[in-house]
């Protein structure tokens, strides 16, 4: 949606608001889009990131993971 309106729409500048869970972030999906607006210089891209440490089956850090 941000690249068809950078490069595809109008003269009128718009922009893309995109919410994120801190659980989302952990899957290479949302890494991959991040590369591809990087890429295609997507200045009209905004990312809102819930940083709250709980994901779908639990806390962030049951895994394991070394927390400092």
């Amino acid at each position: 949606m941000a690249y068809s309106l950078q490069y595809l729409g109008g003269t009128c500048e718009r922009f893309v608001y995109c919410s994120l869970g801190d659980g989302e972030l952990d899957e290479g999906n949302i890494w991959e889009a991040a590369m591809f607006a990087e890429k295609y210089d997507l200045s009209n891209l905004i990312a809102i990131v819930d940083r709250n440490n709980i994901q779908i089956g639990g806390g962030r850090y049951l895994k394991g993971d070394a927390v400092g």
